[in-house]
């Protein structure tokens, strides 16, 4: 896929002036602009966005100019197979609202729906989001510390660029099917167990009852004899229970519930006495006693002054750095004028020693004698050459003035900024409260409710009285009561008791009768056969158990096969995967690490991601590098990573954009990573997104983001 073009409209910063970024020719191209100024949204995020719909703002609406509000446009031009191609998305338009179009050429081969639409064109494009990301887009974001990090964040990057993570959402899939595997497996062998342990029961009890049988008219003798002497020992139970009169005791107890209802109404009173007491919250009482002494108003005053000291403070430190910009700019100019004034001095100093060798007709560069024509002739061409240095130090010497000039009323100005700076951070008044409107409605709000809490206590300690009153006669009348030592419910358990024993009496009466009746029955041929068919169940039942319980095993033998293959284990799919592209990554690193380092330095990685790194012949630790040293390290490892997704996901696309992949970069660094992207495929358009000045010396095609009078990015 060849990227050609690129239009935005009302897009992030991009104002309705529809600005184009040309993307045809080859080479390296620096766009550069101020941060915030909407380097990457011309590049980056209109690719994402009109070719996949994907925005990294909160919501998509976010890409539309917050200042317009309406009508965003993005379109893309491409060719792929040599067919020309056009999308164009728009998001809150008033004609197209959030539709996306694809063009062949001038005809519209959109889907019916944007979803249609978006399919069609990944299936032309032929790099789904993942893979372009990866292998097209070279950012900071995407490609961080690699030899720096462990083992397993190593793991995690590999999984990034070549999107394996779906392998461990497999790997957590297939565990948690295992588990409900295993689990079923439990529950089926205690099931199994349960059922074994029926059929075993079932059959000692035929065994058992063919056995008994025997002993059981013996059985039913003892029963009967003690069922005789159980019913001996009731009559003397009714006759020890018989002592109490119940009819004598119930009628006290009258006074007993009585008794129970003064206590009741004790409870009641007291808890209603406990409920009046008001409770004082201590926090409320904390605020009221603070701040109590607080001038609010004044608080105030002095929180805004201290808020607009800080703001200016911020516009002087802002104007700063914008002087001192300036003052390097002016300086490095000064220093390179000076620099020309002063090698023309030395040319002219070597002229006129020439011209004074010619007119002694002798030559200045051989030393031969002339004649007096050719001696002429060239003492005019060097005074011709002298007096163009003559002027062009003139003409330098302005410039110098000037400089000087810019130089002094630019420091003049910074040292301005920073007097004033000082001079707001001394006088910078920090004696207040924070918060000032908050503070005070919490003030408001607590001496409320401590102030209702005081009125509330005062109205509850009459009632507090009263109760108190009320208690103390309740109990004068309960002291003069007389009560009986039983309860209703221990009087009516002993008549229960009593009518039990007699029940328990007639019990055993008829189970001396159901004995005699049970003699010419003890052995039951049908209850006998009933159980036996019932063991007959149970192993059908077994078999079947057993037929699944195998089956169950074979599926929980290949989820683990699944899990090992879905692990980080050496035999898994990761570690296969990071195995075939291992020589590629290595081969890649050691073809990089010569453009940033004039060392012989080699690094490898084996299949596990543990590093070697050779300097000379030596092998060494990452920490025995210099910080500089490092950070090139990193970059060669990032291009080696950047290749590797490329070629995993066979990434044709003619386009490679670099954001900010300079950071931290010295003069030495910049130059070899530019060596480096000039050795990449002759075809590819590489745009390096950047606002580092190093870089914009190293490379002729520019791209510079600004802002127009109105604040919209513009594309020059």
């Amino acid at each position: 896929m060849i990227i050609k073009k690129i239009t935005l409209k009302n897009f992030y910063r991009y104002g309705s002036n529809e600005q184009e970024l040309d993307l045809t020719g080859t080479g390296i191209t620096a766009v550069t602009g101020f941060n915030g100024v909407g380097k990457s949204s011309c590049g980056i995020d209109s690719l994402l966005f009109a070719l996949y719909g994907k925005y990294r703002c909160d919501t998509i609406d976010g890409v539309v100019n917050r200042y317009i509000g309406k009508d965003c446009k993005v379109g893309v031009e491409f060719e792929v197979d040599g067919k020309e191609y056009k999308v164009l998305r728009y998001r809150k338009h008033s004609i197209h609202n959030n539709n996306v179009y694809i063009f062949e050429g001038d005809k519209d081969i959109s889907g019916h729906t944007a979803s249609e639409t978006n399919a069609k064109i990944i299936d032309i494009i032929k790099i789904p989001y993942i893979a372009f990301i990866n292998s097209s887009i070279f950012s900071t974001e995407l490609y961080s510390a690699f030899l720096a990090n462990k083992v397993s964040d190593r793991l995690v990057v590999f999984e990034n660029i070549l999107s394996l993570k779906e392998i461990t959402l497999f790997y957590t899939e297939a565990k948690n099917i295992l588990k409900e595997l295993n689990e079923n497996k439990n529950e089926m062998q205690i099931n199994k167990t349960a059922l074994e342990r029926e059929k075993l029961t079932l059959e000692q009890n035929v065994n058992n009852y063919t056995n008994n049988a025997k002993s059981k008219l013996l059985e039913m003798k003892k029963s009967k004899d003690s069922a005789k002497l159980k019913i001996e020992e009731y009559k003397k139970q009714i006759e020890e229970l018989s002592i109490v009169d119940v009819n004598l005791e119930k009628s006290k107890l009258n006074n007993n519930s009585l008794k129970e209802e003064y206590e009741k109404t004790i409870t009641r009173l007291e808890k209603e006495s406990d409920n009046l007491t008001v409770k004082e919250n201590k926090e409320d009482l904390f605020i009221v006693n603070k701040y109590k002494d607080v001038n609010f108003e004044e608080n105030k005053i002095k929180e805004l002054k201290y808020k607009e000291d800080l703001e200016t403070i911020k516009i002087r430190e802002n104007g700063m750095n914008f002087s001192m910009t300036n003052l390097n700019s002016f300086k490095s100019d000064l220093s390179n004028k000076k620099s020309k004034k002063y090698s023309n001095t030395e040319k002219m100093l070597e002229f006129n020693k020439s011209l004074e060798k010619l007119n002694s007709a002798i030559c200045p560069f051989c030393g031969q004698h002339l004649n007096s024509e050719r001696a002429e002739e060239e003492k005019n061409r060097i005074t011709k050459q002298l007096n163009d240095l003559s002027e062009e130090n003139k003409e330098l010497d302005k410039n110098i003035e000037l400089l000087e000039t810019q130089i002094k009323e630019e420091s003049e100005n910074y040292n301005w900024m920073l007097g004033e700076i000082n001079r707001i951070k001394e006088t910078l008044n920090k004696d207040f409260y924070p918060n000032t409107e908050l503070i005070q409605e919490q003030y408001l709000n607590a001496l409320k409710n401590v102030e209702t809490v005081n009125k509330q206590k005062e109205e509850n300690s009459i009632r507090i009285l009263e109760i108190a009153t009320e208690i103390e006669d309740i109990r004068v009348k309960l002291r003069k009561l007389e009560t009986t030592n039983y309860t209703e419910e221990e009087l009516n358990s002993i008549s229960t008791k009593i009518e039990n024993i007699k029940n328990s009496i007639a019990d055993k009466e008829k189970e001396i009768a159901t004995i005699d009746g049970q003699v010419s029955s003890v052995y039951d041929k049908k209850f006998v056969n009933g159980i036996k068919e019932e063991i007959s169940k149970k192993e059908e039942a077994l078999v079947e158990l057993n037929k699944k319980f195998d089956e169950l095993n074979n599926d929980i033998f290949h989820y683990e096969f699944l899990i090992d293959c879905f692990s980080n284990k050496t035999g898994g799919f990761k570690k296969y995967f990071i195995g075939e592209m291992i020589d590629v990554f290595n081969t890649k690193i050691n073809q990089y690490l010569p453009f940033f380092f004039d060392e012989d330095v080699n690094i490898t990685f084996d299949r596990n991601l543990e590093d070697t790194i050779k300097m000379d012949g030596f092998t060494i630790d990452f920490n025995s590098f210099s910080q500089g040293q490092r950070q090139r390290a990193e970059l060669a490892i990032s291009f080696a990573l950047f290749d590797v997704a490329r070629i995993f996901f066979s990434n044709d696309n003619k386009l490679l954009i670099l954001d900010e992949v300079d950071k931290g970069l010295d003069k030495i660094g910049i130059k070899a990573m530019i060596n480096l992207l000039n050795g990449f495929d002759k075809q590819l358009k590489v745009f390096i997104i950047s606002h580092n000045p190093l870089l914009e010396d190293e490379i002729d095609s520019k791209i510079k983001i600004t802002r127009d009078e109105n604040g919209f990015s513009v594309i020059n």
